[in-house]
């Protein structure tokens, strides 16, 4: 439920990427693959703490917890515990 909710969120918001993030396999590193540049990145973040009503800081990016929909379900479901 979590995971389809966020790839809601990259389809709604980034059109031009809407083929890549519908095949985006849930374990897939999006960063990795640079699909999102630094900009979208912090997009993400903000629509992320939006939908969520949580709180994600510099270092939770920074340390990889943002880098697929299976760690972003996780992240959000650690922070919502």
């Amino acid at each position: 439920m979590i995971k389809e909710r966020i790839r809601k969120i990259l389809v709604n918001n980034f059109s031009g990427k809407v083929r890549f993030v519908q095949k985006l396999s849930d374990q897939e590193d999006f960063v990795k693959q640079h699909l999102f540049d630094s900009f979208e990145l912090i997009t993400i973040v903000l629509l992320i703490e939006h939908e969520f009503g949580i709180k994600i800081e510099v270092a939770d990016l920074a340390q990889g917890r943002l880098n697929s929909l299976e760690k972003i379900e996780q992240f959000v479901i650690s922070k919502k515990n």
